[in-house]
Order: C-alpha cells, then structure tokens, then sequence
C-alpha cells in the first residue's frame, strides 16, 4: 500500500542505539532489530533497570508517577503482563481508589511526565487515567475495577460536553479511552473528538496548551471520521516542521518523534 504520509527525512535515525523504552520499541518494530546482538543486550540491561528497586507491595518508590513511568516502560519493552507487573497495577489501581492525593491539583512541571503520554493538569486525573490506559494495555481493561472508573469518568466528560477541567485533563482521559476496544467507541470518546474538532485552526494545531504529538498520537488510534481528518490536517503541518535530522520539537526530540511515526502507521494501515 502507498505511503500516504511519507516524511522527507529519515525519520528512524534518532532511534539508533537508544536504550530508552520507545527507543528500543522503535528499534524493534521499524528498524527490524529484534534479534541482532546488540538490540537483545540493550533489551535486556533496559527490562532489568526498569525493574530494577520494585518494592514488595509492587510500587516504586510508593510513588503512583514512579510506578505509571515504570509500567510504562514495561509496556513498550516487555509487552506481556508478568506477576511483578500485575502486583504493581494493582497497587496503582488500588492507591487510586483511596484517592489520597496531593493538596496540590496540578502538578508542577513538564518535565515530570517526559516520556509519558500524559499531560500535566490536575494530579487526581492523572493517576486515574494512566492507571486506566495501563491496566488496559497488560489486558486488565475488562476487570470489574477498571471498568468502574472508566464508567465514572466516561459520565463526567458526557455531562462536560466532551471535555473534562482542563485540555491536560482531557488528553489524559482521552488517551486512557481510546486504547480500550469498548470505551474507544463510547458517547465519552465522541464528544471529546469533537470537541477536539472545535478548537483544530486552520494550521492543523489545536488551540491553546492541546499537545500536538500527543493529541495526533491520540486521534490515530480511533476508527472515527471526525478523529482521522484532524489527524490528516495536522498531519500536512507535522511534516513540514519535521527537523533535518528526522525529529520533531526542539526538546525531547526522540519522544515526540515516536509519538509521530507511531500515528503516521497507524493511519497508513
């Protein structure tokens, strides 16, 4: 099948060598690099620091934005759910349903949640909707305690119109939603996709603090009208902006650029 999207420059190249999660991801599944010696090492000493420091009540650090980067991580590299992964998701799930959250309801800098699909608004959405899109990527989406919550956030962006506090708020809920085969084809999704749709300028940019990676990223994954022709309108800015070296952004280059061609294949599927 032609290539609808085809970026002018190579943009694979910042993936060489890298030992990070989406680096090895990357590595594996675009350069083919699965079973060379030196992928299969940078794998193996990559998995074993991640898991590197698990507490035995399967936190790291009892820390939920510790735990969320690790599982993350895992989710890129090691794919499968395993014993010591499933006692961490249910120690993030679990400290979720306390709901023993910091004072504080945004949380402060960027930088926390670099490499992260997540934006940083209010800190109780944010535990809530990573421990959603988690558990649903190690196959727990259909459990009776991830159901719930993703029935009460789903009725709380229905009664906001298609929006919860903030656009940070929103991106975290709309990526815990579309990577669920059910919830990504509910009312919720819909309306956050139109609402979505009435802040896109004529540039392809959404307006405002909309993260534009992550919000294409988010889009490419739903079988939607409305999500795919946003993404094809960002999509004709995206690749005019893309950098000599291959990358997006002028910070976290090979995140944002992961973020980037993972949609670019999904749409070109």
């Amino acid at each position: 099948m032609k290539n609808r999207f085809q970026p002018k420059y190579d943009s694979l190249q910042v993936f060489s060598n890298s030992k990070t999660p989406a680096g090895l991801y990357a590595r594996q599944k675009w350069r083919y690099e699965e079973n060379t010696e030196n992928w299969v090492r940078d794998f193996i000493s990559s998995v074993k620091a991640l898991r590197e420091g698990q507490l035995p009540n399967g936190s790291w650090n009892d820390s939920e934005i510790d735990t969320i980067k690790r599982l993350f991580g895992l989710h890129l590299t090691v794919r499968e759910i395993d014993d010591s992964i499933e006692l961490a998701l249910d120690w993030l799930i679990n400290k979720r349903d306390q709901t023993h959250f910091p004072v504080i309801r945004h949380m402060a800098s960027k930088n926390i949640l670099s490499n992260l699909p997540f934006s940083n608004g209010c800190y109780e959405h944010f535990v809530n909707c990573a421990g959603l899109f988690l558990a649903n990527c190690f196959r727990w989406g259909e459990e009776k305690k991830v159901a719930g919550p993703y029935d009460r956030i789903g009725r709380e962006i229905e009664a906001k119109g298609g929006h919860l506090c903030s656009i940070e708020c929103t991106n975290n809920a709309l990526r815990a939603f579309v990577v669920h085969k059910r919830y990504s084809r509910s009312r919720a999704v819909m309306l956050m996709v139109k609402y979505l749709g009435r802040r896109q300028l004529a540039s392809g940019r959404w307006k405002g603090r909309t993260p534009l990676y992550m919000t294409l990223n988010a889009l490419a994954h739903l079988d939607s009208g409305n999500a795919r022709r946003q993404c094809i309108k960002a999509i004709e800015n995206i690749l005019k902006s893309q950098n000599r070296d291959g990358t997006w952004g002028r910070v976290q280059k090979e995140w944002n650029t992961f973020l980037v061609v993972h949609a670019l294949r999904r749409l070109n599927a």
